[in-house]
């Protein structure tokens, strides 16, 4: 009997530590849930940031790509401004130099004008001055050459040669004028076309010619008119009259 009832005691111990156990266990198995579940929602957590920065990074690295892209386009951009510019500072240069050029042109062409007129002018004046000169010699014809600014005198027989090779001394007078004009006005030359008479045969005109040409010619130097503004030549061929004289400015004959 009292075997019994320690039997009973030892089995009612047993039955207390097993619920005893089971209670802990329980306590374990819930703790551990717990645990796994925070666990799994840590890692879950974890992917989720995971994520979030992976997409932030791939976002980042777009946001560069995009960064270097610009810039390049950027400094492209610089480099064909700066082209351009160095296209339109050439332009300008360019520009300048043809407008110095056309300035440069227009101050020549407004002088060469000017000029021109000036000697147009003085031409003028000097034919005046020769024509008042020379009004009282009869026989004189005049022309005025406006291509090469000269006077063109042509004088008869009857005033030089009166039928000879050389200058008679009825010339004289004229000839000083001549002489005595040209000394004043030192920048006029003076050349002397000598021709034969009609009547002279054909072979012996060139040196008819040219004896009156170097018989004028030989008169001036006598009156001081210096051989460097005095031109000859000698033509063979008859004429009535058998001197022209061509006066002009120095350097257009």
């Amino acid at each position: 009997m009292r075997s019994s009832y320690y039997g009973c005691c030892f089995l009612l111990m047993l039955l207390l530590a097993a619920c005893g156990s089971s209670k802990k266990y329980k306590l374990l198995e819930s703790n551990r849930q717990a645990l796994q579940l925070q666990l799994d929602s840590s890692r879950s957590q974890l992917a989720q940031l995971l994520r979030e920065g992976k997409s932030k990074q791939q976002q980042q690295e777009e946001q560069l790509a995009q960064a270097v892209a610009a810039q390049k386009q950027a400094e492209k951009a610089r480099q064909n401004s700066l082209q351009q510019l160095a296209e339109t500072e050439k332009a300008k240069t360019a520009c300048e130099q043809q407008l110095a050029q056309s300035e440069k042109a227009l101050q020549m062409f407004q002088a060469q004008l000017g000029k021109e007129a000036q000697n147009k002018i003085e031409f003028i004046l000097a034919e005046e001055l020769i024509l008042n000169q020379f009004k009282t010699y009869k026989g004189l014809a005049f022309e005025r050459i406006s291509a090469s600014q000269a006077l063109k005198i042509a004088c008869p027989d009857s005033l030089l040669f009166r039928g000879k090779n050389s200058v008679q001394s009825s010339a004289l007078p004229f000839l000083e004028d001549l002489a005595s004009l040209l000394s004043e006005k030192e920048d006029w030359e003076i050349e002397l076309q000598a021709v034969a008479d009609k009547e002279t045969k054909v072979n012996a005109r060139l040196a008819q010619a040219s004896r009156r040409a170097n018989s004028v010619a030989s008169t001036l130097r006598i009156l001081k008119l210096p051989l460097s503004r005095l031109y000859l030549s000698a033509w063979a061929k008859g004429d009535d009259r058998p001197l022209y004289i061509y006066i002009y400015p120095k350097g257009k004959p």
